[in-house]
């Protein structure tokens, strides 16, 4: 038996779930990611969360075609922890659109996590070794 533990976001990054699902149809979110992964799983992230109407534009570093477009047409831009890193938010005009996407965590759920694991030690000690 594997026990299931469930890990709460913290509230700034559902903040930015529901202000992306809050804008009109029709607009437009760039995603700026250093890689094309970076990007899938943030567009798969808000497709599970609901997102409609809102038109993602990607943009992987280093690509300066993709880079252009984001900034010339976005209405919000997401900058994963990788693209604030190497910089890019200084590659764009209008620094109100920026958020910063990143996976924070509740420290409650990781309270959660570390009792779940010393229950699992505590149960089967040979098998945590």
């Amino acid at each position: 038996r594997v026990p299931v533990v469930a890990m709460l976001v913290g509230p700034g990054y559902m903040s930015l779930i529901h202000e992306i699902g809050a804008l009109g149809p029709g607009s437009k979110v760039g995603v700026v990611c250093g890689s094309q992964r970076g990007v899938e799983n943030i567009a798969e992230v808000l497709q599970l969360a609901g997102t409609t109407g809102v038109e993602l534009i990607p943009a992987v570093a280093h690509t300066e075609a993709e880079l252009e477009r984001v900034d010339r047409e976005a209405d919000l831009v997401l900058l994963s922890r990788e693209a604030m890193a190497l910089g890019l938010e200084t590659r764009f005009e209008r620094p109100d659109r920026f958020r910063e996407w990143s996976y924070e965590f509740d420290p409650a759920a990781f309270e959660i996590l570390r009792r779940a694991i010393e229950r699992v030690a505590v149960k089967e000690p040979a098998a945590a070794e």
